[in-house]
């Protein structure tokens, strides 16, 4: 809580930093009809506010169940912005949650956030599971998202422990070899 309300005040502090050291020459620039620095603020704040989401509590477990905390709908509107840029335009409608095992470990448990369209697509993030509570895993300031794309009833996410790090990788469960595929992008 306190850690969150120091992050919400240094917010206001750098906004009313930026909207606050204004001159006469920027004024008259944004009065006249140039709103580019306008823009450039505003999407300033959208990714401040993303970027304090993605940091904060994604899910929790309640009685054996994963339940997403955060808000569904700009979670999927974020990972349908990466498979977009992919080349993978697509309108995810599920998201949720999981807890796999790796396959060639049966003793490590690893949790994902899946979003899923239901047509064959997927796209995962790795998340870490701290007591009860889920955030998105940080593997030394990078996180990356897996996604599979292929035939409905296979290609899905499974991973690999490798070297004491998972792995994540389209397991093709029936598809051929020409109907899974996988993909990565910084997140």
């Amino acid at each position: 809580m306190k850690n969150s309300l120091l992050k919400a005040t240094a917010f206001i502090a750098a906004t009313l930093v930026v909207t606050g050291c204004s001159n006469d020459t920027n004024d008259a620039g944004i009065n006249s009809g140039n709103s580019a620095a306008v823009l450039s603020e505003e999407q300033v704040a959208e990714d401040m506010n993303r970027a304090y989401y993605w940091q904060t509590d994604i899910g929790q477990e309640v009685d054996g169940e994963y339940i997403i905390t955060a808000d569904v709908n700009l979670l999927k509107a974020d990972l349908e912005e990466v498979l977009a840029n992919e080349g993978r335009a697509t309108t995810l409608q599920d998201i949720f949650i999981t807890g796999m095992v790796a396959d060639n470990d049966p003793t490590d448990k690893g949790y994902f956030l899946i979003g899923s369209d239901k047509n064959g697509q997927t796209i995962s993030l790795q998340l870490e599971k701290q007591d009860t509570k889920f955030i998105l895993y940080n593997d030394n300031g990078f996180v990356k998202t897996v996604s599979c794309d292929g035939c409905v009833s296979g290609c899905n996410l499974s991973y690999l422990l490798i070297n004491g790090k998972r792995v994540a990788y389209c397991q093709e469960n029936g598809c051929s070899e020409y109907d899974c595929s996988k993909s990565e992008s910084s997140f």
